[in-house]
This record gives structure tokens, sequence and C-alpha cells, in this order.
């Protein structure tokens, strides 16, 4: 049997993000919601991005709910360290992807497991 090696991936691995030149590219990084505990991706599901009331500072920074609420898009640029008190994992999360310069995040149940990230099993 030949079994080929785990790769595994520190989100220090992600290719630090700068604006080329020419026409804006969007690109996101997509991380697994195994870095989620259940209780946050859960809260995550009630959360209505087209609510106006859902952008104080301890809500996540959410755009979207995608395939069925399997994933979620986030905007990074005015994320801070204290913000998302109750989401304590998906601030941690959004702030290593910002921190690669990125400035949108998509957090998906078949995305990205990342070593140097805490990994929930539900």
């Amino acid at each position: 049997m030949n079994l080929q090696p785990i790769l595994t991936m520190k989100t220090t691995d992600l290719p630090l993000y700068h604006q080329p030149l020419g026409p804006w590219i969007m690109q996101v990084p997509v991380i697994s919601t195994q870095h989620l505990p259940r209780e946050e991706a859960e809260a995550l599901l009630a959360l209505d991005p087209q609510d106006i009331d859902n952008s104080g500072p301890d809500d996540p920074p959410i755009l979207a709910h995608i395939a069925d609420g399997v994933g979620h898009l986030f905007m990074l640029e005015d994320l801070d360290a204290q913000d998302m008190a109750d989401f304590p994992h998906l601030r941690r999360v959004l702030l290593a992807i910002k921190a690669r310069g990125y400035g949108y995040a998509r957090v998906d149940a078949q995305g990205e497991v990342f070593e140097d990230l805490p990994q929930f099993d539900w």
C-alpha cells in the first residue's frame, strides 16, 4: 500500500497578499470550520448579513452565508483584535488571515486545515 503523507500547513504558509498592478483580482483564503467550536459555528448561522444591526464590534464582519450555511464570507478590513468577544476562535482565525494581508476570508466545511490553529471535532 502506497500511503501519501498528509500535508500540514500553517497560516504563515499562506503567501503574503499584495495588490498586483493591473485590475483587482479578489483572493480569498478558505479556512475549515474545524477551527470553530460547534457553538460559534451555530451562532454564525443565526446572523443575517443583510441586517444593518449586525455591524457592531461584537458581531463578525460577515458578508454572506454560502451554500446553505456550510460556508461564510467575511470582510477583514476593519477587524481589530478586541472585536468579536462572543466569537474568540473565529476572531483568531480571521486575524491570522488578515495578518497575511488578505481583506476577505471564507470559512467553509471544505476549507484548509491549519496546524497552528485549534481544531474541534463535532
